[in-house]
């Protein structure tokens, strides 16, 4: 069966946020361009979900759904200024799209290489209902250079943990359980992050693939407010407390590994909330655990050949 995507993104004016909406035209040049260069191979819808201010910043080969309405700066509660939507509302107007066979949610900031939707074609073909793909990291001067995308392309980049490319089947959409959580600020896509690992039947998570990318080499950075965060905390949470009696912790990335390695990884990715991850875990320990793949790195030698080409290797001149 040909696969075909409905690909959301939230776009916004140029008022709200110059530096954000140069990467943001970044993004969207790179969306047509793997859109293009999937060559029909794969059908691929592009929409945008923005507020009424933007819907004329909008470009050209995206469809702009129906306006937000929900915005944090409307909530007095949350006292910021910041005009963030909520995810759910987002993904519910991947409802707007034809009959996309999966559906594609990138935060707005985060860019894709050509090859991108032919690649997430063949992991569907494998089995896999739901991926998630961390981006790698290429300096941000090459967005203040005005370096052009095959620049930025040839860029190997850094890995980063973040979540902020999400696939999945049509028919989960339906299956998610999510409440008020604001994106641009801790910790949304987490909370996509779960519902995905819980209701898919063969999710994957992808964290060395050079699919996407972002301009800038941040790994860590103050966003969002603390009202604002807290928030969505809490909001998180109480996704948390409804999904735990559906979690299979066969299915979560890490399961198959060792006991102590798992708890490891679990405790300090941000993404999981570990508390939760300890308990299904405890409760679930005789089920059958896929192996992680082996590294193809053989002998103690080849180790040492690869730590030290990374001391010696020259630095690249841009």
């Amino acid at each position: 069966m040909k696969q075909s995507f409905a690909h959301i993104i939230n776009l916004i004016a140029p008022a709200d946020n110059v530096e954000l909406y140069k990467a943001q035209q970044i993004t969207a040049a790179s969306v047509l361009a793997a859109k293009k260069y999937s060559g029909g191979t794969c059908d691929v819808e592009l929409l945008s979900a923005q507020f009424p201010n933007a819907i004329n910043s909008v470009p050209s080969g995206f469809r702009a759904t129906s306006a937000l309405e929900n915005c944090s700066a409307d909530v007095a509660l949350l006292q910021t200024k910041k005009r963030f939507p909520l995810l759910r509302e987002i993904l519910s107007r991947l409802n707007e799209s034809g009959d996309a066979t999966h559906f594609i949610y990138t935060n707005l900031d985060i860019a894709l290489m050509p090859f991108f939707y032919q690649a997430v074609s063949g992991y569907i073909r494998e089995g896999h209902d739901a991926i998630v793909i961390n981006r790698r990291r290429i300096p941000g001067r090459l967005l203040d250079s005005g370096a052009d995308l095959e620049k930025m392309y040839a860029e190997a980049g850094e890995t980063h943990t973040g979540y902020d490319c999400f696939v999945f089947s049509r028919r989960l959409l339906q299956k998610f359980i999510l409440k008020d959580v604001y994106i641009g600020t801790p910790p949304s896509g987490n909370d996509l992050f779960h519902n995905l690992f819980v209701f898919a039947d063969n999710p994957v998570l992808l964290t060395q693939k050079h699919l996407t990318f972002h301009l800038g080499m941040d790994l860590v950075k103050p966003w969002g407010d603390s009202v604002l965060n807290r928030h969505n905390e809490r909001e998180h949470r109480k996704i948390l407390k409804e999904l735990k009696p559906l979690m299979d912790i066969t299915k979560f990335p890490g399961a198959g590994y060792g006991f102590l390695k798992r708890h490891f990884k679990w405790l300090m990715n941000p993404t999981f909330h570990y508390p939760t991850m300890c308990s299904v875990d405890f409760s679930q320990l005789g089920r059958k655990r896929r192996k992680p793949a082996q590294n193809e790195l053989p002998g103690m030698s080849n180790r040492y050949y690869e730590w030290m080409i990374r001391r010696i290797n020259f630095r690249d001149k841009d």
